[in-house]
């Protein structure tokens, strides 16, 4: 060590060396984490999307289903209008509903929709209990069944169960409405004779049916924008 830094003409020099190597070894590892973390959101590029609606930053794949381009026009329109706060709500919940639920426009287990909806801090959160849930064996289904015999939602139902109600998250209130949504799937027929592992039971059994309905909260953002912060349900 005396030898390596003996010399002050020489000292700065192995001192730099010495350190570049952990200096380059940090910066990848920075960029590789934030290149996961960004995987797992929705992407940015305007150019893959169907429609968009910009004041809110609400986008529909370009593969949308017939249903699903209906909900967001729907939605479109009451934006627009300016319509009652629980309307656009209830629109909100179909809107995700409508994509999250539906695998037969998805690539594969990573590819999990209706995230635009989702309160912003809980996106990444959500996608990764999704991946763990409810598309966990998506990509395995779509290579053993087909892309055209996955679960596709033909129709979303919404009553709301309270309006302008406060929802509190991070010390912070919101206006807030809770939506109870029912749906329905075609393709269920596709899985009627699955058995799948409950890996916290270890156990084998038959994989009956899907969720079809859940409550939803949804506040207004400080940005006016509508965001799901709570699901009561399975994903």
């Amino acid at each position: 060590m005396n030898k390596l830094f003996g010399n002050r003409r020489t000292r700065y020099r192995n001192l730099v060396l010495m350190i570049l190597p952990f200096l380059i070894l940090c910066g990848v590892f920075g960029y590789v984490s934030y290149s996961s973390a960004k995987s797992l959101l929705p992407e940015d590029d305007t150019a893959n999307y169907k429609y968009s609606i910009e004041s809110m930053d609400y986008h529909l794949r370009t593969n949308a289903t017939d249903l699903q381009i209906d909900y967001f026009r729907e939605l479109q329109d009451l934006i627009e209008k300016e319509a009652d706060h629980s309307e656009i709500a209830a629109c909100v919940a179909k809107n995700y509903v409508a994509d999250f639920y539906t695998w037969s426009n998805k690539a594969g287990s990573y590819d999990v929709g209706g995230m635009y909806y989702v309160y912003s801090p809980q996106r990444i959160n959500l996608i990764s209990q999704a991946r763990d849930g409810y598309y966990k064996y998506l990509s395995y289904y779509i290579n053993k069944f087909g892309q055209e015999n996955m679960l596709e939602v033909t129709g979303v139902e919404t009553t709301v169960k309270e309006s302008n109600t406060t929802y509190v998250y991070d010390g912070k209130s919101y206006e807030a409405y809770k939506i109870s949504c029912v749906w329905t799937y075609k393709n269920e027929e596709t899985f009627k004779d699955l058995y799948i592992t409950v890996s916290n039971q270890y156990e084998t059994k038959k994989l009956s049916s899907f969720v079809k309905n859940m409550d939803l909260t949804i506040i207004i953002n400080d940005d006016g924008r509508y965001e799901i912060v709570e699901a009561v349900g399975d994903i």
